[in-house]
């Protein structure tokens, strides 16, 4: 069930990242380097979760955050699910940050 569960939270994360490099893709302007952003602070989350990075995690989990709430705020109705994702994803990077900070 553990390993299930991981699949589909791991799932979602790579739709969100990938819905983020469509908005950069189409949209242009202010939209399109919050996108960009976003998608970056994204990979950026996994790369430092993979290689235990803290350093690159603070700043890439702040970024996702503040990112996915301007995307949420202008993000079509239909596609506010995958900021929201992005915004836990960010979330929840910062409370296993907390939580292993000395």
């Amino acid at each position: 069930m553990t390993l299930l569960f991981g699949i589909i939270l791991a799932a979602l994360v790579f739709a969100a990242l990938l819905w983020s490099i469509y908005r950069a893709a189409l949209t242009s302007g202010t939209l399109r380097w919050n996108a960009t952003a976003l998608a970056l602070s994204t990979i950026g989350l996994m790369l430092s979760a993979t290689y235990s990075w803290p350093l690159l995690a603070w700043p890439c989990a702040i970024l996702c955050i503040a990112t996915g709430g301007y995307e949420l705020l202008k993000a079509p109705l239909g596609s506010k699910i995958f900021p929201l994702i992005q915004i836990a994803l960010g979330i929840f990077a910062v409370f296993v940050l907390i939580d292993i900070a000395p």
